[in-house]
């Protein structure tokens, strides 16, 4: 019931955001131009422009750009009841740290996965438009589509969504989360230099978060006729590296995402909290004993200030 509800509110909450709106049209647009656009050489050659090498080789790009749309979406979803000063209030209520921080953690990536769902549809609708080459494009099978969504979109948001949020919620700041990322970012182009065409191009293609490497290791010897007609596999070395990547994202979470504890008493709730325990406590007797004053005194004064 928790994780319905978290996840209800992560969707109304983003849906409200402009940025949402505008995520979701960027990556729509330019895939649906590069489909549908005579003049857009996406695949080159004799390669279909739907054909499964070339839906995959954009899916790869763009799960490059995915990183950023997690950082939007599900590292300031992790801090959002900090900025809010939200965090002391949700925690005085008997909520289960577990389930709490999982379903902001689903309700988040599922936004992810429809903006990044984008990616095969804008593909799909671009090549039903009539004013494209139909020598550029072959028969429509949507598991071609699917397929570079599940095995290449769908395993690298689940991963950077638990590393980032979990960074975020153990750290407090999105400061973290950035640093992260360029890390990422580093280690992948190192990597990249050390296991490339003159390495092990075998691990460039298990270590890449990204599956960039991969899917130019697994495809490196396909034929024209194998691009435009071959699925790929969810086997071998893409399923290593995909619940690799998936493995360290769990990782991450168990041990940083603070599943087991409850919010932290802040300084001043101790501070209070010990003064309270040293405190003297009050004598709130009343001491009715005293003379009764003079009622001649009282009248004589009473006369000389009217």
């Amino acid at each position: 019931m928790m994780f319905r509800h978290l996840i209800k509110f992560e969707w109304v909450y983003f849906t409200r955001q402009p940025s949402f709106y505008i995520t979701v049209l960027i990556l729509f647009t330019l895939t649906f131009l590069a489909s549908s656009l005579n003049s857009v050489g996406m695949g080159g050659g004799n390669l279909l422009k739907n054909g499964p090498f070339n839906l995959l080789r954009i899916t790869t790009f763009f799960n490059f750009l995915s990183m950023f749309i997690v950082v939007n979406y599900v590292a300031n979803t992790a801090i959002r009841d900090i900025d809010s000063n939200m965090l002391e209030l949700v925690h005085s209520k008997p909520i289960n740290p577990f389930k709490y921080q999982f379903g902001k953690l689903l309700g988040s990536t599922s936004v992810v996965l429809f903006v990044m769902a984008m990616v095969p549809l804008g593909m799909l609708i671009g090549s039903l438009m009539p004013w494209v080459n139909p020598d550029r494009f072959g028969p429509i099978d949507l598991s071609y589509y699917l397929s570079a969504y599940f095995f290449f979109a769908v395993p690298t948001a689940l991963s950077f969504s638990m590393i980032f949020y979990s960074l975020a919620v153990r750290f407090k700041s999105m400061m973290a989360v950035y640093l992260s990322v360029v890390t990422i970012f580093i280690g992948f182009e190192v990597s990249d230099g050390l296991t490339g065409a003159s390495g092990d191009q075998q691990l460039a293609a298990l270590i890449d978060p990204f599956a960039i490497q991969t899917f130019n290791y697994i495809t490196r010897y396909w034929s024209i006729l194998e691009k435009n007609t071959a699925s790929i596999s969810f086997s071998d070395i893409l399923l290593q590296n995909r619940l690799m990547w998936i493995a360290i994202g769990i990782v991450f979470y168990a041990s940083l995402g603070r599943l087991n504890t409850s919010i932290q008493k802040t300084k001043k709730a101790k501070k209070q909290k010990s003064k309270k325990q040293g405190a003297i406590p009050l004598n709130n007797a009343i001491n009715y004993s005293g003379k009764a004053p003079n009622p001649m005194k009282a009248l004589v004064s009473r006369t000389l200030f009217e």
